[in-house]
């Protein structure tokens, strides 16, 4: 086992080198004080979860299915099965049953690790998935698992399968990728590098069925930074303080719900987090410039970085101590990344995929090795990325304009009222807007008050805009888009083909609208035939 190569060698090495050192802490039940874990003790963890995997008759390269609430059982069982050269799959408690069915189908786990006997008996009766392939657990069955010092655990190749991620991108099909130990390691130890900082701690939040917080979590332990898994992580904002993290990450929605509730308060970073941040750390969509403005101004980088499932370490990232607003960073080492002529990002590097689970077609690169991203941007002269929007992105009206509606939808999000925004008008005369409002915001607002800001708020956009860009009208919708209604991916990017096929109606009937009644100075709005919602025109 070359502790060099493998995330199973790293854990056994960092037990022998740092027994004492505290490590990961936990809550107890409902318990709000925090128990500490040294690496000593860890490491029994992992290897008690390893044990327990070995007597079920789990092998190296057997895939392993983990559908757990956010918990540091959900990393014991992971660590477990890397420590023995088994393969996780990380699939959300709160994704669809179809969408498990169709993961499960795919990977032909050996074992399913669940806590939901609901969705067990659901995945058995519905979705004929074999009973025998179920480990149910309850939330503290790590605690009564006990290591026996197994002598000799297997021995664990570089080259064996860390974890398969699943994509489905916009088209909602389930694509699984594939990361060998080595890779995984080697992206965390980059990561670890860039990042670095002594006495760290850190908070384990959101679901480690996402590549995003799993590689957060070890390039923590990397750096020996204190991790902190939250029983609820809906008490994050609450517990904060209390843990006084170092770093943070989350998705922009998450920065932004915080600028809009501390806003108009002092602005000390000892209220909110504690005191102690050094960073945090964004990704997935553009963060509003607003929001990375303020949390510069209180003293703590807002740092964002740009990925992809297909490439397992981040391809740019901006760092603490060399950042651009605006931008996500300089490409990471050992990642190259050039511009197309079409203003295509294209990069290469050892992180990147091999091809999807199961698809003999091989990864589509360019004829020197590089992976079309999708993602249009530029470089700018100190070497910086900025992204300007995705090649599927650009819509095309039917009068022959073509329109990138990322910058556009951008400007909209500026306002603090709204939550979501989709921009439609592919083969149609106009640009309109699909809009789900912020619940916190409009909190006691009347909905004609949440009509007039958003009109007046679009004219205002419209204004900055050319005329073929400028928004005709948009439909105000109460309930937000969900992943559970298969409307955003698993990173909450949007899926525009869903949307407008779920609101498919209510678009025809807008844009009915639009060409039936004049647009005038006077507002005009009606409510939606279900009552969801309210149709909007505006200049």
């Amino acid at each position: 086992m070359d502790g060099k190569l493998t995330i199973a060698g790293f854990l056994t090495d960092r037990a022998q080198r740092f027994p004492d050192t505290n490590i990961v802490a936990y809550q107890k039940g409902n318990e709000a004080a925090w128990t500490t874990l040294n690496w000593a003790t860890y490491y029994e963890k992992i290897k008690s979860a390893s044990e327990l995997l070995l007597s079920l008759k789990v092998k190296a390269e057997d895939r392993i299915v983990i559908i757990l609430p956010t918990s540091l059982q959900w990393d014991l069982f992971e660590k477990g099965c890397l420590l023995i050269g088994a393969t996780v799959i990380g699939i959300e408690t709160h994704a669809r049953p179809v969408t498990m069915s169709e993961i499960i189908k795919q990977v032909r786990p050996r074992l399913i690790i669940i806590e939901d006997l609901g969705i067990t008996k659901i995945l058995k009766e519905q979705f004929n998935i074999s009973p025998d392939i179920f480990l149910n657990v309850s939330p503290n069955t790590w605690m009564n698992l006990h290591a026996y010092n197994r002598k000799n655990l297997p021995k664990v190749s570089a080259n064996a399968t860390a974890t398969i991620i699943f994509t489905s991108g916009s088209t909602g099909h389930q694509k699984g990728i594939t990361y060998t130990q080595k890779q995984f390691l080697q992206a965390a130890q980059t990561l670890a590098s860039s990042l670095a900082q002594k006495n760290g701690r850190t908070v384990c939040w959101l679901p480690q069925a996402n590549l995003f917080q799993r590689m957060t979590n070890l390039f923590s332990l990397i750096n020996n930074t204190s991790i902190y898994f939250l029983n609820n992580p809906k008490e994050v904002m609450n517990v904060l303080p209390k843990i006084q993290p170092t770093a943070f990450i989350g998705v922009p929605v998450v920065y932004e719900k915080i600028y809009t509730s501390v806003k108009q308060q002092t602005g000390s970073q000892a209220a909110i987090f504690g005191g102690k941040m050094k960073y945090m750390i964004t990704g997935s969509a553009p963060c509003r410039l607003d929001v990375l403005t303020f949390f510069k101004t209180i003293g703590i980088p807002l740092i964002e970085g740009y990925g992809m499932s297909e490439n397992i370490l981040p391809i740019a990232l901006n760092l603490p101590h060399e950042y651009k607003l605006g931008s996500v960073g300089k490409p990471l080492l050992p990642n190259r990344v050039k511009i197309a002529d079409d203003g295509e990002i294209l990069m290469k590097g050892p992180g990147l995929f091999k091809g999807y689970l199961g698809k003999k077609t091989p990864v589509g690169t360019t004829k020197d090795g590089f992976f079309p991203t999708g993602d249009l941007g530029y470089l700018d002269k100190k070497g910086f990325l900025f992204l300007t929007g995705r090649k599927d992105n650009l819509i095309k009206t039917s009068t022959g304009r073509k329109i990138s509606t990322t910058a556009i939808g951008a400007q909209l999000m500026e306002n603090p009222f709204l939550n979501q925004v989709l921009l439609v008008g592919s083969d149609r005369p106009c640009l309109t807007c699909l809009v789900t409002v912020d619940n916190e915001s409009v909190k006691n607002k009347d909905i004609a008050v949440i009509l007039k800001n958003t009109i007046q708020f679009i004219q205002k956009t419209n204004s900055k805009l050319s005329s073929f860009e400028k928004i005709k009208g948009g439909i105000i919708l109460e309930k937000n888009f969900s992943v559970e209604n298969a409307e955003l991916t698993a990173n909450l990017k949007i899926r525009r083909k869903q949307i407008e096929e779920n609101y498919q109606n209510e678009i025809e009937y807008l844009y009915k609208k639009i060409e039936l009644i004049p647009r005038t100075n006077d507002s005009f709005f009606e409510e939606l035939t279900n009552k969801k919602g309210y149709y909007f025109l505006c200049q």
